[in-house]
């Protein structure tokens, strides 16, 4: 009984217990916040009843949201066209779509894109007029937390040259981009380099079950634009699909390595009829 005593007051069980203390107090202040296209609430999402709108959810400081639910539907980052309007997606922020709005677990949804529609669009307007679309639909800023898109179709970005900002990435402009997409589809973006996905620099990304469609850059990477710059990291693109993309250079993928990052591309599927 002593050294039982003994063990337990001992300072580095006691460490042991404020760290596990800590990161059980960090699971409690997780946040699940559901979200519904075309509300204009801006606070609850305890429940679909109370579903609040996307942007407000976004803004983590005031939201309190970790993870973010969205209701299939169309989601648009303004109320009137903006070049300027986007989606911006901080570090440490899961969001999952796929929801028809009944579930009560992550698991219950389907989460495939081409299912249960759940679309950002950079068409704030709905008026089919890109040339008024958002500059960026979303934007994940730099952070040493990974961010998470699950399940959600991300289209018509327009990051071309008239406006004074990056014309790289119209689906998804990231930087220092350690992030996952999963179960993602994105079409009908442009931009100068990387028509659907720019990440510079890259960080560590992962790409799984990606489906990137009629993306097109008039420059470099109709789908992606990776440029690693002075980082270091993966860039991993297991399962990514590239069709009907077009650019001057690299229609599928434009890889710029300036450092010594590594690239896993896609793994091959022997059964495919294009392999």
């Amino acid at each position: 009984m002593h050294s039982l005593l003994s063990c337990l007051r001992h300072p580095a069980f006691l460490v042991g217990l404020s760290v596990a203390s800590a990161f059980a107090t960090e699971a409690l202040q997780a946040k699940v916040c559901r979200v519904q296209a075309g509300t204009i609430r801006t606070v609850g999402g305890q429940d679909w009843d109370h579903a609040m709108s996307l942007q407000s959810a976004l803004a983590v400081n005031t939201s309190g949201c970790t993870e973010i639910w969205l209701k299939q539907g169309v989601y648009v980052p303004s109320a009137t066209a903006s070049r300027w309007a986007t989606f911006h997606v901080t570090g440490g922020l899961t969001l999952y779509g796929g929801f028809v709005g009944t579930e009560t677990a992550v698991v219950q949804r389907d989460g495939n894109p081409e299912t249960n529609f759940t679309i950002l669009s950079g068409d704030s307007s709905l008026d089919g007029i890109d040339s008024n679309n958002s500059h960026h639909v979303v934007v994940v800023s730099a952070s040493a937390q990974r961010a998470v898109l699950d399940g959600l179709t991300i289209r018509d970005g327009r990051a071309d040259e008239s406006v004074n900002a990056t014309p790289e990435g119209g689906g998804l402009y990231c930087t220092q981009c350690n992030m996952t997409l999963n179960n993602m589809r994105f079409t009908a973006n442009f931009a100068v380099r990387g028509g659907a996905i720019a990440m510079t620099p890259a960080g560590s990304p992962l790409i799984t079950n990606a489906d990137l469609e009629a993306n097109e850059a008039s420059l470099h990477g109709g789908a992606m634009h990776v440029a690693t710059y002075g980082s270091s990291g993966l860039v991993a693109l297991p399962r990514v699909t590239a069709r009907g993309t077009h650019a001057h250079r690299g229609a599928a993928l434009h890889y710029l390595a300036l450092h010594d990052a590594t690239l896993d591309p896609p793994t091959r599927d022997p059964t495919h009829p294009c392999n």
